[in-house]
């Protein structure tokens, strides 16, 4: 691939690769984690629906604040 003067990405040298792709592993894994700890956190929420009064939280139409 050819590089030319005016391309907005900048050059990498062939010693940043390596640290290049260890940064950027750890930002999938860190953004993997975050997602899966979402999914478990909606999921403990569905689960635990039926043990609470949820009235309080709901919103009804012409319900007066």
């Amino acid at each position: 691939m050819q590089r030319h003067d005016d391309s907005p990405l900048p050059a990498h040298r062939d010693d940043e690769a390596p640290a290049a792709a260890r940064h950027d592993r750890r930002r999938v894994l860190r953004a993997l984690n975050v997602s899966l700890g979402a999914v478990l956190l909606l999921a403990a929420v569905y689960s635990a629906q039926g043990s609470f009064d949820w009235t309080p939280l709901a919103v009804a139409p012409h319900a007066a604040a």
